[in-house]
């Protein structure tokens, strides 16, 4: 009844409306031993026999019950760890395993979504299945290590491995205290400098034989140490020695051998695009193509390497919100000391996107770009972006070395506005009052025991920053004065960011917000709250001691921290800003990065009871770069999840990611190996529906139809469209032509006129991508439809086709000569040319996808891969073209006229890839096996 297939050893299962794939297992999972649960009954059962085993999870279900218990997660936000570890377990082999073996994989989810979460619960699975040593390797920086450090006491260990003694209060340890479970060791401890030390290990009393935890800082010295422990507690140090360079060489051995046999090693490199990638450059030989195995990798790099080597079974799974780096490592990077390079050669799984989540794809939604383009009235009219254009004298000059902070500064900039007196810009201060007016609201709905922080973010110079840390300083003091003299332009200040800025946009419904008055005179309200952040105003730099001690806090005061944190690259990477509700984030880069934008990023996150609060103050070019991230990021990660449904690795299957003509990917050293690749329009549509603002140019468009319509013979459906095998299909007023002839097309393209920037795409490239597939023998001929089932004035087009014309209604811009209409296309009308055949096996591969998602929760991805099927499934002989005849009214203008829009459907190619308009970087993989296809 749970969907048993035992021809294919794969189950696809069922627990409490969940739903996954897990993959095939390879020759001997860890996730063969999977759990389905009911509210009776826990079941465990081999996927290889289908039988109930009695192999139990104690770590993980104890881990389970204190997410849900302790820590108030969700059922179904722990059913999604649940499933996706079980899909990483059963791509990683299992430690008892005879003989050597290498497992290397990447788990990608969005940024501050809860990847810590998922990977120790990973590890409480991992010991289930007998893992004995486990490294975790956290970031650059020892505050990420500490903070990481208190997550894997608390989810995995049981006690505070600062102060041992407490090990009993803490919530887990009981849980697992009932179970006797053997308690785990750990190498390190929570405090700021608990990091590995040889000397503190030596004096450790470690049980043998039990699991032993590190937690690590990407750093030199440590890893050097931990290799070396490593290599004397299994008794190999005598017999190797550690050579300069700490170059590791076997006494009695003519190579570099794995020392260590029978001791399983399992790490998680958490941000392991960060520190863990090579930049250096390896040589390969021009003739054989193999690499230079003398090469000597990077530091980080080759240290994680060695680690790994010096074990005969080895286990590396990488987390990250931007895996572009990590696809770019060459696939066969390898050396004679250090192994293999650390590319994620056997999986890579992206995690679902939770739907309280308030990530890129939600702040940055791709489906209201414009050719790929955020318009401007999209930002003016959202209230989470303020605009920032007063940080610099000439904001729109990238070059400009004047102002607050202008985009290109030194170290030694002094960051001053108009004055001493006035030295921070009006959009600062106004950012300050609002994260004090956030915080003050939060405080009324109740979330008085909730942490509230603001990020600036404004250099990447610590003297900079400390001069802003010295300016916020002083204004939260000013304010401070104010408040008590109840000085009325101050009051009045506030009273208008207020009304600007929050009670504009409130929805009295969902969030109603209090008055102003009790704003003012909550006993925790304004004066209080302006307190409060004046005793915590933090830098988090390499010149400053200041720690987020949240938790701390909150023991000792009985409410949460209210904080304004200034810094720059420390708070870029896996640091979590408890209740970020207000961010001030200017970036000054030459060449901005994909992947140093997202980190910087900290406003992503969980934001339940006061969305509506926050705001992003930052310049518009970069919301702009962030909406195409969020397009580029979503299409790579749409590329993972196509790669697990066609079961594949990353060995077999390219990856590519878009390009952007300002913004890089990520830094060139780690790039070394991809390639520039122009895509084609393959398995895509596209829709063009902006126009200059232009009565000539309507009617040209008219009567371009009407010649294109003249060449046409008698169209197969008139005066509506209906299939009988497909209910969806079925349009009044509408007609179909098919078998048009591709020269018919092209040329009706090429004399379509729409309004096009440098960065859409242009019909014109459209056209030429058609003539291209034409001369190879693809898309021979079109089906083209006219659709005229709107609610609108009736209209003849070409003077014999009667249709009432659509409505669509038409976007808001700054451009005053361009008219913007919304979606022209849904699944019916792409679908609308599907012969019986292909339309049944469009139904089919629907049916299949409702196995592996669930419909509503996986809703956006579903809606993808619905249309990703009709275009898999029409023929590549055949494109489809969609024409709408559009009633627009501008009554300002006195405008009635009618507009032609239209829309392209593409097949899947089955001939190599072809230049077209899309710029990507491919990967050495992708590469490689497109030589082979044209090969």
């Amino acid at each position: 009844d749970e969907g048993f297939d035992t021809g294919s050893e794969r189950i696809i299962y069922s627990v409490l409306q969940r739903g996954g794939d897990l993959g095939e297992p390879n020759s001997s999972p860890v996730g063969s031993d999977l759990m389905f649960e009911n509210t009776e009954a826990f079941v465990h059962i081999d996927l290889k026999t289908c039988q109930p085993t009695n192999n139990l999870r104690d770590h993980w279900e104890s881990y389970r019950d204190y997410l849900i218990y302790d820590q108030k997660y969700s059922v179904s936000g722990v059913n999604d760890i649940d499933i996706t570890t079980d899909q990483i377990m059963s791509r990683i082999e299992k430690p008892s395993r005879e003989g050597p073996w290498d497992s290397r994989g990447l788990v990608v989810g969005s940024v501050q979504s809860g990847k810590t979460s998922n990977f120790i619960g990973l590890l409480n699975k991992a010991v289930d299945a007998g893992y004995k040593n486990i490294v975790v390797l956290s970031g650059l920086h020892k505050n990420l290590r500490q903070q990481t450090q208190k997550r894997i006491d608390d989810g995995l260990l049981g006690y505070d491995t600062q102060i041992t003694r407490m090990r009993e209060y803490l919530p887990i340890f009981k849980r697992r205290k009932e179970l006797n479970l053997t308690g785990m060791d750990c190498l390190t401890n929570s405090s700021i400098n608990g990091d590995f030390k040889t000397s503190a290990a030596k004096h450790a009393n470690i049980r043998s034989g039990g699991v032993k935890v590190m937690v690590l800082k990407k750093n030199k010295t440590v890893l050097q140490n931990v290799i070396k422990h490593f290599c004397n507690i299994y008794g190999v140090e005598a017999g190797i020695y550690f050579d300069k360079g700490f170059k590791i060489k076997a006494k009695f051995k003519g190579k570099t051998d794995s020392f260590i046999i029978d001791q399983p090693i399992l790490v998680i490199d958490d941000e392991v695009d960060n520190g863990s990638v090579d930049t250096g450059e390896q040589g390969w030989d021009p003739i054989t193509g193999e690499p230079n195995d003398e090469y000597d990798p990077k530091t980080i790099n080759r240290l994680i390497r060695q680690l790994l080597y010096i074990h005969q079974k080895r286990c590396f799974i990488g987390y990250t919100a931007t895996p572009f780096a990590n696809i770019f490592i060459h696939e066969d990077g390898v050396t004679k000391e250090h192994g293999p390079d650390l590319f994620p050669k056997n999986f890579i799984i992206d995690l679902p996107i939770p739907s309280n989540h308030s990530g890129i794809e939600k702040l940055f939604p791709k489906e209201i770009l414009k050719n790929n383009e955020i318009e401007d009235s999209e930002i003016d009219e959202n209230p989470f972006f303020e605009v920032v254009n007063d940080h610099s004298l000439y904001p729109e000059d990238r070059d400009c070395a004047l102002g607050w902070m202008p985009p290109i500064h030194k170290k030694d900039h002094i960051p001053i506005y108009d004055s001493e007196e006035n030295p921070i810009p009006p959009s600062l201060r106004k950012a300050v009052i609002s994260f004090i007016l956030s915080s003050v609201v939060r405080n009324m709905r109740g979330h008085i025991k909730k942490h509230k922080s603001m990020l600036i973010h404004a250099s990447r110079f610590v003297d900079v920053q400390n001069r802003v840390y010295q300016q916020i300083e002083k204004l939260i003091s000013e304010f401070r004065n104010d408040i008590d003299l109840k000085d009325t332009i101050f009051l009045k200040e506030i009273e208008d960011v207020w009304s600007s800025q929050f009670l504009k946009y409130e929805n009295k419904k969902e969030n109603p917000l209090p008055s102003f008055e009790r704003i003012v005179s909550e006993k925790k309200g304004l004066s209080w709250t302006i307190i409060e952040i004046s005793k915590n105003i933090k830098r988090l730099n390499g010149s400053s001691d200041d720690e987020l001690n949240y938790d701390e806090y909150l023991d000792e005061w009985k409410y949460g921290m209210q904080t304004i944190v200034i810094g720059g690259e420390k708070l870029s990477r896996g640091l979590t800003l408890e209740g970020l509700s207000v961010s001030y984030f200017l970036r000054s880069a030459k060449m901005p990065m994909y992947d140093t934008l997202m980190q910087m990023g900290r406003w992503f996150g969980y934001r339940q009871g006061y969305g509506d609060l926050c705001r992003l103050y930052t310049t518009r070019n970069v919301i702009k770069w962030f909406f195409f991230i969020s397009l580029a990021t979503d299409e790579l990660r749409n590329e993972f999840n196509i790669m697990m449904l066609a079961k594949k690795t990353p060995k077999e299957f390219g990856l590519r990611v878009r390009d952007h003509e300002i913004l890089a990917i990520t830094s060139k050293t780690k790039m070394r190996h991809s390639k520039s690749h122009r895509t084609s329009y393959s398995g895509n549509s596209k829709e063009f529906k902006s126009f200059k603002k232009s009565k000539e140019i309507f009617k040209a468009n008219l009567r371009n139809l009407d010649d294109f319509l003249n060449k046409l013979d008698k169209p197969k459906y008139s005066n509506g469209i209906k299939k009988d095998f497909a209910s969806e299909i079925n349009f009044r007023k509408s007609y179909q032509w098919i078998n048009v002839e591709t020269s018919h097309v092209i040329n009706y393209l090429n004399r379509c006129n729409f309004f096009e920037t440098d960065q859409s795409h242009k019909i014109s490239d459209i056209a030429k991508y058609i003539k291209n597939l034409n001369n190879h023998g693809e898309l021979k001929t079109f089906t083209v439809s006219l659709f005229g089932n709107g609610k609108n004035k009736e209209e003849k087009i070409n003077g014999k086709y009667s249709v009432d014309l659509l409505d669509r209604k038409s976007r808001t811009n700054k451009e005053l000569n361009k008219v913007s209409l919304s979606v022209l296309s849904t699944e019916p009308i792409e679908a609308v040319d599907l012969t019986e055949e292909e339309f049944k096996n469009y139904l089919k591969n629907i049916e299949n996808a409702k196995r592996i998602y669930n419909t509503e929760e996986d809703k956006k991805k579903f809606e993808r891969l619905n249309r990703g099927y009709i275009r898999y499934n029409r023929s590549p002989l055949r494109g489809s073209l969609n024409i709408y005849p559009i009633y627009y009214l501008n009554k300002e203008e006195n405008l009635e006229e009618t507009l032609i829009a239209i829309s392209l459907s593409f097949p899947n190619t089955q001939l190599p890839e072809h230049q077209a308009s899309i710029p990507y970087q491919v990967n050495s993989v992708h590469s490689r096996l497109e030589g082979m296809e044209n090969n």
